[in-house]
């Protein structure tokens, strides 16, 4: 009994340094970062979390989770998290010298930031970081800071995936889809996209409603698209909230409704400007929306 008591308050010691250090922003997100709403992740950045700003640099930088697309927002909180040393925030910034994203395009810094952040990612991989591991299937997948290698990237996936880390499963389950260093499977990419989108990441919520949409991997079901479509475009993910418009233009798992198609193709576009201009030659053309050159413009 009195070991059982013993684990509890330490249980309970460990919750409160948790809530306090979340006040101070030191908790560790690195493993829930991606999941997080953007409230919740603004609050911690604000408070100097520096996973949770590198994360929201790249919700900026990529325009995702309901937060439109502005680089210089995106610069901030990388530079935030790299003033804290954090090594995602390192490879973050190297891609913005390395195409020239908010800053004056420079490879060699770039370069620079990928090798410092590989050899940091390498050993925390090594310690069993299932993040790190991601990070390092990353950068031989796209050759940054070492030789482009995707099989070594695979088996950075594959061992991150099998811890149950949300983005080891999402990118395993993309390399099954896209056929990258393994045989082609919808079969798998539907058992890691749905592992991972169970877990509230949005892109594998939106691939799973992908395979449910064309019956890539289950049985075809628009129903099931949707649902998976609607989890992701609620928490602002701009591919789902226009496919799920689509879903209402055309009556596919849902009933018809040009409000609906028209309310979730709008909270895209408001997040991006392809999304606009697909917005608009809808209501140019007439596609599926009442003619509108008014609205076009």
């Amino acid at each position: 009994m009195k070991k059982i008591l013993g684990f509890l308050g330490m249980a309970i010691l460990i919750a409160t340094m948790i809530v306090c250090n979340g006040c101070k922003g030191n908790t560790d997100l690195s493993m829930v970062v991606e999941t997080l709403d953007i409230s919740k992740l603004k609050e911690y950045a604000e408070k100097g979390n520096a996973d949770a700003q590198t994360e929201l640099g790249e919700r900026y930088h990529e325009g995702i989770y309901g937060v439109r697309t502005d680089t210089a927002e995106a610069l901030k909180w990388y530079r935030k998290a790299f003033e804290q040393g954090n090594a995602y925030a390192k490879y973050r910034l190297g891609i913005c010298y390395d195409e020239g994203i908010g800053v004056e395009e420079n490879n060699t810094k770039a370069n620079s930031l990928y090798k410092e952040a590989l050899a940091e990612f390498k050993k925390m991989a090594e310690a069993g970081d299932a993040k790190a591991q991601v990070y390092v299937g990353y950068c031989y997948e796209e050759g940054r800071g070492t030789e482009e290698n995707w099989e070594a990237a695979f088996e950075a996936y594959k061992k991150s995936a099998e811890t149950g880390y949300v983005l080891g499963q999402y990118k395993l389950g993309y390399c099954y889809y896209w056929r990258i260093c393994v045989d082609h499977s919808y079969t798998e990419a539907v058992k890691w996209f749905r592992l991972a989108a169970e877990q509230k990441y949005v892109y594998a919520q939106y691939y799973l409603g992908k395979c449910y949409y064309y019956g890539n991997g289950v049985d075809k079901s628009y129903t099931e698209a949707v649902k998976w479509w609607r989890l992701a475009a609620e928490r602002g993910y701009h591919f789902s909230q226009n496919r799920l418009g689509d879903c209402y233009a055309k009556g596919y798992g849902v009933e018809k409704s040009e409000t609906e198609a028209v309310k979730w193709w709008r909270l895209a576009a408001e997040q991006d400007a392809a999304g606009l201009k697909f917005l608009g030659d809808k209501y140019y053309k007439g596609d599926d929306v009442t003619q509108s050159y008014y609205e076009a413009v």
